[in-house]
């Protein structure tokens, strides 16, 4: 109700027995629902293109067609869906579940794209926002196509609504969506970004709760996240040292099983002392962040109480 532009309105106007103000809302309702069974019905067939959007980001400007015709789609369900559940409409959860998927979808990429502006549009967080976009949309149409395939009216009903909202879909080879999910490359590319320490991860962590604190779980992951980050590249030293000296047959894998070739490879000179102390830091930090808790005796129920004992410390 809230989402509709007149529905409040003229719902407000008949609880306060306002006849003018009923009239006029639900003309202005009617009016509303007219042109966006017209926009719906162009839309489908240019899939949002020559619509307005409020930048010149190439990329960034399909995905504000694509909300557009998907809000104006959306609109069409509601209005229809009125006039064929009426009240009726609060019972039928799984057709109200399924109208709440399509608008929260189409909210949270309105949101991301609200983010992505009021960060500066950092080229760095573009992975990060087209793979929310092409989720949400996807889920979004994935959730009205459902709602389609149940809606009442019968078959006549159900061909006239895709008529409407997607008529190209009566062609053969167009496939049931238009908007796919995100693939493998650009998942790779999110996952590089955020496992990086850097802007792109601090924007997305900004106002999470990070303590400092080492004796909390949180504030020794976050740290540890870090020292590991850092020592990376002398790892990969490490990793290249330790493997070209085994296939040359200068040592054993028994050799190197103490510390992991750290040794070795500050000898050989392929990484230095300070990069020695790093990766040492890094290696320790992940050691106690893997710890779990420990219990000596093998009775199950004697270490439930130990447990809660020290929680109760």
């Amino acid at each position: 109700v809230t989402s509709h532009p007149h529905l409040k309105d003229h719902m407000e106007a008949a609880s306060d027995n306002n006849g003018k103000g009923v009239v006029k809302h639900v003309l202005k309702h009617v009016g509303n629902a007219t042109w966006n069974v017209v926009k719906s019905f162009v839309m489908g067939f240019t899939d949002g293109r020559l619509t307005c959007a409020p930048t010149k980001n190439r990329k960034l400007k399909r995905y504000y067609q694509k909300l557009n015709r998907m809000a104006s789609n959306f609109n069409v369900y509601t209005n229809i869906s009125l006039m064929i559940y009426g009240g009726g409409l609060k019972t039928r959860e799984r057709v109200s579940a399924r109208m709440g998927d399509i608008e929260s979808n189409v909210a949270m990429a309105a949101f991301t794209l609200w983010k992505f502006e009021k960060d500066g549009s950092p080229k760095e967080d573009l992975p990060i926002v087209e793979r929310a976009l092409k989720e949400c949309l996807h889920e979004a149409e994935k959730a009205m196509a459902d709602l389609n395939d149940n809606y009442a009216g019968g078959p006549l009903m159900r061909g006239f609504m895709r008529l409407i909202t997607k008529p190209l879909s009566f062609m053969p080879f167009t496939g049931r969506y238009n908007n796919k999910m995100p693939n493998d490359k650009l998942d790779h590319k999110v996952t590089q970004a955020i496992t990086t320490p850097g802007d792109v991860r601090n924007r997305l962590t900004d106002g999470i709760y990070k303590p400092t604190d080492l004796s909390e779980q949180l504030g020794l992951l976050e740290d540890t996240f870090n020292k590991y980050a850092a020592a990376k590249p002398f790892e990969k030293k490490i990793y290249k040292a330790v493997k070209a000296a085994l296939k040359a047959g200068e040592i054993t894998k028994h050799d190197i099983s103490k510390d992991k070739g750290l040794s070795f490879a500050l000898e050989k000179g392929a990484i230095t002392a300070e990069e020695a102390e790093i990766v040492k830091a890094s290696r320790e930090s992940v050691w106690k962040a893997i710890q779990v808790d420990e219990f000596e005796s093998n009775n199950p129920r004697k270490n439930i109480l130990e447990a809660r004992k020290s929680l109760k410390r």
